[in-house]
């Protein structure tokens, strides 16, 4: 190490061995080293600026002197060290120097994290040997983001095993730093209870959601923000049991809660209240859900103008509602509405307009009208195939669909309650 560090690039090799001893030996994406935080932290631990190629040679410099090993062709594998060399720079890292490599390699490893990805991997695994360092630098000042966003992407990747036990760790260890009352503890504890949830212990979810939902309201009180979320979360789980008269009770709550928080025509009011419209609809109210939507549209016309997205969007949750009380006219007239306005203000290739025109395909197909169904979606398959490429999952299900309406046009008939467009 002492050779390497005055090799070019003069004084990388230390905090690069450094960066690498804390990750997972097995192996990260050697992209991790174009991230604005690694770049960040070898800069301030040699004092001068540090740019991509200087922390490239970093780790190239490091494979020559045989400290760890550079192999693209392992993919998000590429750069891994032997567990024992991990092990003895971490031992001989200062501790005052730790937080910062540790915050380094965290934000370095949340930067490469697609949004919304339900891939755990590589990521996943470096996250987990993140977590389980003795050093406190990931929770000192409350729970870094990355970890928590390796448990919601476990959820999202369907390994709710996996998830449990994980949140399970992360709950164990916030408490244990951050005491049992610090809003992330009950955090934690609310992605604890939407893995078991989702790993059909459904139970426990119950029982961990109406604690959360009590400490938050005797810590924050009844209206906090964070009350209002553990309260819609916990109507949720309700309603997911067929609990529907508390499940409505708690969104009635939070909708009145907004309401006379933020007013009636604030966002977060006008999007509780379509949750609340849902939950009547699934709970065999539809004409209840269907007054509260009309308000709910109603409501985004006269703030934000009839061609607005949010109203478009308001107005096609109105003509599902009309759709379920067998209703079809008026909700083929919205549904043709809010497909003309989307593709004049969204543009005809924008998803929202395809998911629109489909709709009304649909609706089209289930009243006869079978030769303008089959057109109009020849189109959106046509727009799919060229946007997305013909072998994208949404570009085969409308094809598969067309080639049923047009194999046995006579034969098929779609159910009245067609799929919702929200």
């Amino acid at each position: 190490m002492e050779a390497a560090q005055e090799c070019d690039p003069v004084g990388l090799a230390v905090p690069a061995l450094r960066l690498a001893a804390v990750l997972d030996p097995v192996g990260h994406p050697a992209e991790l080293w174009t991230r604005a935080a690694v770049l960040r932290y070898l800069g301030a631990a040699t004092g001068s600026r540090v740019d991509t190629a200087q922390a490239r040679a970093a780790v190239r410099l490091l494979h020559r002197y045989g400290i760890l090993a550079v192999e693209h062709r392992a993919g998000a594998r590429a750069v891994h060290m032997h567990p024992l060399t991990a092990r003895a720079a971490r031992a001989a890292t200062p501790e005052a120097d730790r937080p910062a490599v540790l915050h380094a390699a965290a934000d370095a490893v949340l930067e490469l994290w697609p949004p919304a990805s339900g891939r755990y991997g590589a990521l996943g695994a470096n996250t987990a040997v993140l977590a389980a360092h003795p050093c406190d630098a990931l929770w000192s000042r409350g729970v870094h983001r990355l970890l928590p966003r390796a448990g919601h992407s476990l959820l999202e990747a369907g390994l709710h095993t996996a998830a449990i036990g994980y949140w399970q760790y992360l709950g164990a260890r916030a408490e244990e730093v951050l005491g049992p009352e610090h809003h992330d503890t009950l955090a934690l504890r609310a992605g604890l209870a939407v893995s078991y949830s989702r790993g059909g212990f459904h139970a426990a979810a119950v029982d961990l959601k109406e604690q959360v939902l009590a400490d938050r309201i005797r810590l924050f009180g009844p209206d906090a923000p964070h009350s209002l979320a553990a309260r819609a979360d916990l109507a949720a789980t309700y309603l997911d049991l067929n609990r529907f008269s508390e499940g409505i009770a708690l969104l009635e709550d939070v909708s009145a809660a907004h309401e006379q928080t933020h007013g009636p025509g604030h966002p977060r009011t006008l999007d509780a209240q379509a949750d609340l419209a849902a939950s009547l609809a699934t709970a065999g109210r539809p004409e209840d859900a269907l007054a509260l939507e009309q308000e709910i549209h109603d409501t985004h016309e006269q703030l934000r103008g009839r061609d607005h997205p949010d109203t478009l969007a308001a107005a096609a949750r109105l003509a599902a509602s009309y759709w379920s009380l067998d209703r079809p006219a008026a909700a083929i007239a919205l549904r043709e509405r809010v497909a003309a306005a989307r593709t004049r203000v969204l543009g005809p290739e924008h998803p929202d307009t395809l998911d629109s025109h489909t709709e009304l395909a649909r609706s089209y197909w289930s009243q006869g009208r079978h030769q303008e169904a089959v057109t109009l979606l020849t189109d959106v398959t046509d727009t799919h195939t060229r946007t997305l490429g013909p072998h994208h999952p949404i570009t085969t299900a409308a094809r598969t669909l067309l080639t049923t309406w047009t194999t046995h046009p006579r034969r098929r008939r779609w159910r009245k309650s067609s799929p919702t467009n929200a």
